[in-house]
């Protein structure tokens, strides 16, 4: 192919695209691509896909069109290579030596962005067009380009979800708005109090913190680092505890290392369906006398039982002692989430789903680190409160080392009974939200409420597309795929499409309704222009 009609210069990247799209074989066109490029056509570079038309490609897109994957491959590899060598030789040209550094960085720079985008375009049409035809050999050239480097962001996601909904691509940025999260939880409170004045003064709801400081095991943690403000403040005024007899009320939780844990019955069963069912069963015992306290034996780790009290009398856990690794929190989390799901604890798992999609997931939730405090709206006498607590959704712990656990967890559990608000807004904006707005905002039901899980179901769901290649290389899912090479290509497969399909109702991507409209549609073919 020339240039002009005298045969003085040859379009070899034009020659590329029309060999990519020969009936050649994968051999031929792999040997026609390394001799192509090292005379001098560039993969990365957009040109027509017609005389007549004025949409553009490359040919890393073309590649990913066509296939196979090991043809893919080698485009992008001796793409890369050639850039290399070309950048590494500009630099030693003696004619360019005098150029300052600034020079070459910005040739660079523009060279590498057009390498970014090409591959990003490429990989945006390969998972439009899998979704679309659910085809194994689309999926895996897919892979290929989250293997040769191709990276994506929300705002990415954004326009694959739209595509995939069938709607039409308009060119352009898609607007992404940041997002935070709210949960609401009961208090009970030692007495009454006025209503008008609880958000300001709530010393009230303070009475079961101060019996939780009370408890020596408690004390001896906060010696040590406390995530909780109030608690390290408030060491020392064991004064302000109920004074009241709790004796006919005492029960002992035994841990599984055979640690006791003195607690007061009316409290846990508040939380736990699970522990006021065995309360009322042990008393019911024939053995049983009145005054003597019940003790219940608890099979799970003493730090995960010292965490669950800590959420019965505070409303928050408090995380002492030296700070864990994210990945080793994360998995922590995950293992106390199905301890709490068991015992029926629905705030703890809406708790511990909060901290997994917070960029802070050791913040203290309790009531007075809270956003907001309420008397009860259904409660009469005063006696209930309600606090409400909000997170930004940048998730800290769900990251490509943990993502596989969470979504493990995900398919193993059934989703609780309660919802989480999603707000258009962040985090730092919500601080300046007066409290009384917020309220009417939650009554309302104004903005998107997820049901228990689908908001870590969705944070997943974007971890893995942007970092598939990450995740497919980590332990968890190497153990998983330790078969053949087949069954891992197969099982990266699975998750990718998985993944595909849950992105079509992602809610941290779309509009903040109340309702969702349906779209339709086939995907067509090179919806994406390039970047």
């Amino acid at each position: 192919q020339f240039g002009d009609q005298s045969g003085c210069s040859y379009q070899v990247t034009e020659a590329l695209h029309a060999m990519l799209q020969s009936s050649s074989s994968a051999e031929v066109k792999i040997e026609g691509t390394q001799l192509l490029v090292c005379a001098g056509a560039n993969p990365f570079e957009d040109i027509p896909t017609s005389n007549m038309s004025q949409e553009c490609e490359t040919a890393v897109n073309v590649g990913a069109r066509v296939g196979p994957a090991i043809m893919l491959r080698s485009v992008v590899s001796s793409g890369r290579e050639f850039l290399k060598t070309r950048q590494l030789s500009r630099r030693r040209d003696p004619k360019l030596q005098q150029q300052p550094e600034s020079f070459f960085k910005t040739i660079e720079s523009r060279e590498n962005l057009e390498v970014k985008d090409a591959m990003k375009s490429a990989l945006l049409t390969a998972l439009a067009r899998s979704f679309s035809q659910q085809q194994p050999e689309d999926l895996s050239l897919a892979s290929v380009l989250y293997e040769e480097g191709a990276k994506l962001d929300n705002q990415d996601l954004s326009r694959l979800q739209l595509c995939i909904k069938g709607s039409k691509f308009a060119s352009g940025t898609p607007e992404t708005l940041d997002r935070c999260m709210m949960a609401v939880y009961d208090r009970c409170t030692a007495s009454q109090y006025d209503s008008r004045d609880i958000d300001y003064d709530r010393t009230p709801l303070a009475a079961n913190s101060f019996l939780l400081l009370q408890m020596p095991w408690m004390r001896s943690c906060l010696d040590v680092f406390c995530s909780c403000y109030w608690l390290t403040e408030n060491l020392d005024k064991t004064e302000m505890a109920p004074t009241e007899d709790i004796h006919d009320e005492e029960v002992a939780l035994v841990s599984q290392e055979g640690l006791k844990f003195i607690t007061h019955g009316s409290i846990i069963s508040c939380k736990s369906g699970k522990l006021e069912s065995a309360i009322r069963f042990a008393k019911m015992n024939s053995r049983y006398r009145s005054g003597e306290t019940v003790e219940l034996q608890i099979p799970i780790p003493a730090e995960m039982l010292r965490h669950m009290i800590q959420h019965f009398y505070h409303g928050s856990i408090c995380f002492t002692g030296p700070p864990m690794s994210d990945k080793g929190l994360c998995r922590y989390l995950l293992e106390l989430m199905i301890v709490a799901e068991e015992f029926l604890c629905l705030d703890l798992v809406k708790e511990i789903e909060m901290r997994l999609l917070s960029s802070d997931p050791q913040s203290c939730f309790c009531w007075n680190c809270c956003r907001a405090v309420r008397a009860h709206p259904r409660q009469v006498g005063n006696r209930k409160a309600q606090c409400m607590y909000c997170i930004d959704t940048n998730s800290r712990l769900v990251a490509e080392n943990t993502v596989l656990d969470v979504l493990g967890l995900l398919e193993f559990m059934e989703a609780p009974e309660y919802t989480l608000q999603l707000l258009p807004m962040n985090i730092k904006t919500l601080r300046c939200v007066q409290s009384t707005r917020l309220w009417a905002d939650h009554d309302d039901v104004k903005w998107l409420s997820n049901i228990a899980l689908a908001t870590l179901r969705d944070t997943v769901n974007l971890v893995v597309l942007r970092k598939f290649a990450q995740v497919v290389e980590t332990a968890s899912f190497l153990e998983s795929t330790n078969v053949s090479a087949d069954g891992s290509e197969s099982q990266k497969n699975l998750l990718l499409q998985m993944s595909l399909d849950d992105l079509r109702r992602n809610s941290l991507l779309s509009p903040l309704q109340k309702k969702t409209i349906p779209l339709s549609g086939e995907v067509p073919q090179n919806r994406f222009p390039n970047t």
